[in-house]
């Protein structure tokens, strides 16, 4: 079957060709759908950066402050399998009229990724990592523990409104939507596909922009300055159904 790439949408006719010989026109249609779920979980990110003349004496500094926003997060509550040390580096820095013979600083950074699994904690934590030596934040992420419901959820309701737009388009043509041949689902880095017949769907346009769309809107949570708003879990199944 050939591989289809993302963010199409298309409607194609074809002929299908089944094993008793009998020909029926199909059509082909996807459906998009969106759902917004309040998150349970927040990765966060942070940078430890130390500037020193010396890179002996930087290195040893910038371990001391790793250690120390690491008790901190474990003293806010974050278990020990949700803490991580990531991305070291060390660049010598050069005046410019030293042709970059001997460095006259040292920059030594290194990233601390931790998992929170109490979003309501978080303003007390970052404030606390900022406060034991972390120099940045270069990435928060919310997620849920119930990722694997809300995307079976989406990939219903994505189907569902595949088959409302065929059905649809099939009454406008006077036609009605009968079985499916295939079906497809739009992944990151690649497609699962379930072929129900023995023929390949025909080749999808990459270049449309027009879907049919679904969206499930929840309400958030906020608490105090912080906001964990809400994230959105997406499916997008392409199908084909004969018309009768």
């Amino acid at each position: 079957m050939k591989q289809i790439q993302f963010h199409i949408l298309t409607l194609a006719f074809a002929v299908a060709h089944l094993a008793h010989g009998q020909v029926l026109p199909t059509i082909h249609v996807s459906g998009n759908a969106e759902i917004r779920v309040a998150p349970d979980l927040v990765d966060i990110t942070l940078g430890i950066e130390v500037i020193g003349k010396a890179l002996l004496p930087a290195q040893e500094e910038q371990n001391r402050r790793v250690a120390a926003v690491i008790a901190c997060l474990k003293k806010a509550g974050v278990e020990d399998k949700d803490i991580q040390t990531d991305r070291v580096s060390i660049h010598p820095r050069y005046d410019e009229e030293s042709s970059k013979i001997k460095p006259n600083r040292y920059e030594v950074a290194r990233s601390v990724n931790c998992t929170l699994r109490d979003i309501g904690k978080f303003d007390e934590v970052l404030t606390a990592a900022l406060q034991a030596g972390a120099t940045d934040v270069s990435g928060i992420n919310f997620r849920t523990t119930e990722l694997l419901k809300h995307r079976d959820a989406a990939r219903l309701a994505a189907l569902r409104a595949a088959r409302q737009k065929a059905t649809l388009l099939a009454n406008e043509l006077g036609m009605k939507v009968g079985r499916a041949q295939s079906v497809v689902e739009d992944l990151p880095g690649g497609t699962a596909s379930m072929r129900l017949y023995d023929y390949d769907p025909p080749q999808i346009s990459q270049n449309s922009s027009n879907r049919n769309s679904i969206d499930s809107i929840s309400a958030g949570m906020a608490e105090g300055g912080f906001a964990a708003g809400q994230i959105a879990i997406s499916a997008t199944i392409y199908v084909t159904f004969t018309l009768e």
